[in-house]
């Protein structure tokens, strides 16, 4: 593992068990036939407590006693975000994109016409259904309600 620093009561948010991204590696088998190595694992979904919770620092040769290895189960480079990701797997990073409600106006204590709206997705092949996206306005000046919406 690589640390932790999130508490009980945070949404961990993981993604069914499976194979995602890069096979975590290949051999020969002494007949010549090859296989693939594949590790099932949970992936972390958009809002997961565990995303850059863990270690700030990687095991390289020049520091060999670091909290968090290079790479995550699959292989795949460690340390995406600010930290490392608690767990076996390192998410690569989610977009996240606006698809409505922006560019509008209403009087003080007014309903907006048109809900906010917008789309999260993944370049990696890791799952978003399921994972937390949270809005919230400014922290002076003109400003929202938070609010929590789960992705779909």
């Amino acid at each position: 593992t690589c640390g932790s620093s999130f508490r009980q009561s945070d949404a961990i948010l993981l993604g069914p068990l499976g194979v995602y991204g890069q096979p975590a590696g290949a051999n020969d088998v002494n007949s010549g036939a090859s296989f693939t190595l594949t590790v099932p694992l949970f992936p972390l979904l958009p809002g997961s407590a565990a995303i850059d919770a863990g270690a700030g620092s990687v095991v390289t040769p020049r520091h060999p006693n670091s909290i968090c290895p290079l790479t995550d189960q699959r292989g795949l480079w460690r340390q995406q975000g600010s930290a490392c990701d608690i767990g076996a797997f390192e998410s690569q990073g989610f977009t996240l994109a606006k698809t409505g409600g922006d560019e509008q106006s209403t009087l003080w204590g007014g309903v907006f016409a048109n809900p906010l709206a917008a789309s999260v997705s993944s370049s990696h092949d890791e799952p978003v259904d399921g994972g937390i996206v949270t809005f919230a306005g400014p922290s002076s000046g003109a400003g929202a309600v938070p609010i929590t919406q789960t992705a779909t």
